[in-house]
C-alpha cells in the first residue's frame, strides 16, 4: 500500500481532528492527465493523482516518479504545524481506494509548466467550492528546472 503525507494549515487539520477516530473517509480520485496541444512541437506528459475529500473540504494533487505506482488503496497522513495550543500535532491517517477515472486537459511547455497550470487550474476551481487545494511534488519537477 502507498503511503503519502501533507503538511496542511491548521484551519484544515481541526476539521479533520473530529474523524481520526474512523479509518476511513468519503473521498473521490482521479488522474487528471495533462499532454501537449495538438499544435505542439513537444511530446511531454504530466500525470497528478488528485483527492478530493468532499467531508472537510480538502483536495490533493500530487506527482509521482516514475518509479512509484499506485495500488488499489492508499493511506494517506494528514499533519499540521505545531502551535502554542499544539505543540506534537498527531497524524491523522486514512486509507482510501484510488479510482481508476481519467480526466485530461492539454497544456504546451516542460513538465514544470504543466504542473503550474494544472495546479493553478485547480486551485481556482476548487477555490469556487470553498475547498482548500494542496499540490505535493513528489516527483521532485520544481526541483529539476534549472
Amino acid at each position: 500500500m502507498l503511503n503519502l503525507g501533507c503538511l496542511i494549515d491548521g484551519e484544515d487539520y481541526n476539521r479533520l481532528v473530529p474523524l481520526s477516530s474512523v479509518d476511513s473517509i468519503p473521498a473521490a480520485s482521479y488522474i487528471m492527465t495533462v499532454t501537449d496541444g495538438p499544435e505542439s512541437d513537444m511530446s511531454t506528459e504530466l500525470n497528478l493523482h488528485v483527492i478530493e475529500f468532499q467531508s472537510v473540504s480538502i483536495v490533493v494533487g500530487f506527482t509521482l516518479p516514475e518509479s512509484v505506482k499506485i495500488e488499489k488503496e492508499i493511506e494517506f497522513l494528514f499533519t499540521t504545524q505545531p502551535t502554542a495550543d499544539r505543540p506534537m500535532p498527531s497524524d491523522i491517517k486514512f486509507v482510501l481506494e484510488f479510482s481508476d477515472e481519467k480526466r485530461s486537459s492539454a497544456h504546451a511547455g516542460n513538465e514544470l509548466e504543466k504542473l503550474e497550470y494544472i495546479g493553478t487550474f485547480l486551485e481556482k476551481k476548487y477555490e469556487k467550492t470553498k475547498a482548500t487545494f494542496y499540490l505535493l511534488d513528489y516527483k521532485g519537477i520544481g526541483s529539476q528546472e534549472k
